[in-house]
């Protein structure tokens, strides 16, 4: 009988010493989670929207729209025809894009929603804690180079407080035209 009870005591503590295991491990890993968001990899703001993001050069903006819209006419002034051009979608959440190059790569993007098509939150686009809000209905990220290519500022904007309208990645110093020939920086990463 003294043999039966030892064994009985040894099978209750491994299975004790498995739950253990288990209640270590989910520690361990909750550890990890909460570190992951604390030293930044926690989710970022989207840079991309219909297959198209900034440093993409004109040729691969032309193969991935192609199939989803329609390229609208070159504006008339020569000089605007090779800075920016607009694709309209013939369906989907988006209406049209705008883009603006540099050297033949974009420089700048921005994307419309369609408005009697499937909305899109401010949440959709980055995580709302780390943006700035400058003005009603608007949200403002910057992304850092290692996520995006290089550093943008992500801009979304909306008729009201929870749904988009239309956002705006640019390159930072997009507008700015002393760093539009320099070559670090339209280089595509």
């Amino acid at each position: 009988m003294n043999r039966q009870h030892s064994s009985l005591a040894g099978e209750v503590g491994r299975a004790g010493t498995h739950k253990r295991a288990a209640t270590l491990l989910r520690s361990v890993a909750t550890g990890i989670a909460l570190l992951l968001l604390a030293t930044g990899a926690a989710r970022t703001a989207r840079t991309e929207f219909a297959g198209i993001r900034v440093g993409m050069s004109e040729e691969q903006v032309g193969e991935r729209l192609a199939h989803v819209a329609t390229k609208r006419p070159d504006p008339p002034n020569e000089r605007e025809r090779d800075e920016s051009q607009s694709w309209a979608f013939r369906r989907g959440p988006y209406g049209f894009i705008a883009l603006g190059y540099t050297n033949q790569r974009v420089r700048w993007l921005s994307i419309f929603l369609r408005e009697k098509g499937p909305r899109m939150r401010y949440s959709d686009i980055g995580p709302l804690a780390s943006c700035e809000r400058p003005g009603n209905f608007q949200c403002v990220w910057k992304v850092d180079a290692s996520v995006s290519g290089g550093p943008c500022t992500v801009v979304a904007r909306g008729r009201d407080t929870v749904f988009v309208t239309s956002v705006t990645v640019a390159r930072m110093g997009a507008g700015n035209p002393q760093d539009a020939g320099d070559p670090a920086r339209d280089e595509p990463h």
